[in-house]
């Protein structure tokens, strides 16, 4: 059925394009050669052996690889990135579960992934992307299709696809790694963490964290000078450029709110206060 509706198909068959790509990722990893990384999206039925195999590969490639490069949301890698990154470095981000999430920033933050995936060519930081159904990435270099996995020898079968036309050109051969591998009992720890949270509904990390934007926004906004919501709000703006005006305007509404209570909490100490200046007048 596969060949009948693309006959590329059988290159998967066809020719082994392992050696080259393997290859390809190790040169695109060192600074010295040029200024280059990897971007790669896996997809494909569950129980392929995506996460593993993604995983290895990415060991293989860069053996340098820490578990905390490992992701859940595209958020969480937009947050890292702002923060200390080797060079080289890489960076997975499993099971790509923000198609669930909706408003506002949610277009907002897959543009901004795929520009920081092509600008960080620099850095030489390499990416992938892991997720059940094919997704599109402007960015991609390759897109790796998980058809099937050797059980006995461990070894996942991946179809190999061109980034523009999707034709496939080969197949890229990757030995997992095995179950009391520390790495992989370590993002396996990860991952339950994070099922977790989805099954409680929690997908507040793949959106920004509003609170500690508010703690930013406090410590740096000179409420003597910006004494009108619409001049806070202007403040914002300025603060946060990478915002869509609907996150703007949400997060100006929770500044609001938290000025309003931190004024009634100031009011309360003052009459507290005043009470007990009276009292002690009286006594």
């Amino acid at each position: 059925m596969e060949l009948a509706s693309d006959a590329s198909f059988q290159n998967v068959f066809k020719h082994n394009t392992t050696p080259e790509i393997r290859a390809e990722q190790k040169k695109r990893l060192n600074p010295e050669i040029q200024e280059n990384h990897n971007v790669i999206c896996v997809y494909g039925l569950t129980g392929k052996g995506k996460s593993n195999s993604t995983i290895a590969m990415a060991l293989e490639a860069y053996p340098n690889l820490k578990v905390d490069r490992i992701y859940f949301h595209n958020q969480q890698i937009l947050d890292a990135l702002k923060g200390e990154m080797n060079r080289p470095d890489w960076v997975i981000r499993d099971e790509n579960v923000d198609f669930a999430q909706f408003g506002t920033g949610t277009m907002r933050i897959k543009s901004q992934l795929e520009a920081v995936t092509h600008t960080l060519r620099k850095r030489c930081i390499s990416f992938t992307f892991v997720s059940a159904p094919f997704f599109r990435l402007e960015t991609a270099q390759y897109y790796f299709r998980a058809l099937d996995m050797d059980t006995k020898l461990r070894i996942t079968r991946f179809g190999v696809q061109d980034p523009a036309t999707l034709r496939y050109i080969g197949a890229f051969y990757q030995k997992v790694l095995p179950e009391d591998n520390a790495f992989w009992i370590e993002y396996n720890r990860r991952k339950e963490d994070f099922m977790q949270s989805i099954m409680s509904g929690d997908f507040s990390k793949g959106k920004p964290e509003h609170e500690k934007m508010i703690t930013e926004l406090l410590e740096n906004m000179d409420l003597m000078v910006y004494t009108k919501k619409k001049e806070r709000k202007l403040f914002i703006a300025q603060r946060f450029t990478n915002l869509t005006r609907g996150e703007i305007e949400d997060l100006a509404t929770l500044l609001e709110i938290r000025l309003k209570a931190h004024n009634e909490e100031e009011q309360e100490r003052l009459e507290d206060e005043k009470d007990d200046n009276e009292w002690g007048a009286k006594i």
